[in-house]
């Protein structure tokens, strides 16, 4: 561990001896581990093949460096806590593929949880029904900017907000009932795959122009066919909710847009 430390120190006094780095973490098949500072990011890819280690690519603002490792989940470890205690860097991101280590999942959150507890952005990835470490994930790293859901969940899949996001996405939806989507607590939504009737989101605009439910809501997205129109709630706030060409469905996306000069600092807050 010392020899990463040293590493690691060695790269901060060519840049800047007392800066903050934005620390981030990929748990996939080729885990890596990336800091960075204004334009430039550090990456640190955890690799099996012995003949890698310590090689270097190098472009105009990113430097990739293999590190090997026999178990790559150790070798990511290792170097989440050396960052940490070198640096004292903040971890903020965190992308997880539940497919990749599905036996470990559980106990890799778990660890994540001993360094930090939450993170401005987490994102879950997945080809296989993984309810069960979606939630576990959730319950134990609190996400406090943006949740992004990439995971297959069934349709029993139920979700709980300790707290309001700025950006909340989903890109397979279908488990999304208008109830759930009421109580969903995010300035941003996006849905894709989404299984809403268009006689459910009615009544979800109907609630929101009453300022019943979603009243900090900017922005919704869905997958779906539906004409422009503009729409006022009680108290005058007024939005576009309209069809536009999506890449996720042959019939289009569904996009609401609040108007509002505040858009951008509420998103970025």
């Amino acid at each position: 561990m010392s020899r990463i430390a040293k590493l690691i120190g060695q790269m901060c006094w060519r840049n800047s001896r007392h800066i903050d780095y934005r620390f981030d973490v990929e748990i996939c098949k080729k885990p890596f581990i990336a800091l960075t500072k204004g334009e430039r990011r550090w990456v640190y890819e955890i690799s099996t093949e012995m003949n890698k280690s310590d090689q270097r690519r190098i472009w105009t603002n990113i430097e990739l460096q293999y590190k090997y490792y026999k178990n790559p989940i150790e070798g990511l470890k290792t170097w989440i806590q050396v960052v940490q205690k070198t640096l004292k860097a903040t971890l903020q991101y965190i992308r997880i593929n539940t497919d990749d280590y599905p036996t470990q999942n559980r106990v890799l959150i778990y660890w994540i949880k001993t360094q930090t507890s939450s993170v401005e952005k987490f994102v879950i990835d997945g080809s296989t029904l993984a309810d069960g470490d979606v939630t576990y994930f959730l319950n134990t790293i609190t996400a406090k900017w943006g949740l992004y859901l990439d995971a297959k969940l069934s349709d029993q899949f139920i979700i709980n907000f300790p707290r309001t996001l700025a950006a909340f996405y989903v890109h397979h939806g279908e488990w999304i009932t208008v109830v759930q989507l009421l109580l969903i607590p995010a300035l941003s939504i996006s849905i894709v795959h989404s299984s809403l009737t268009p006689q459910e989101l009615k009544v979800f605009f109907e609630l929101w122009m009453d300022l019943k439910y979603h009243k900090q809501l900017r922005l919704f997205y869905k997958d779906t066919v539906q004409n422009g129109v503009e729409i006022k709630r009680s108290d005058g706030a007024t939005a576009f909710l309209g069809r536009f060409e999506s890449p996720h469905s042959e019939f289009g996306l569904i996009r609401f847009c609040l108007y509002s000069n505040d858009l951008n600092n509420a998103l970025n807050a």
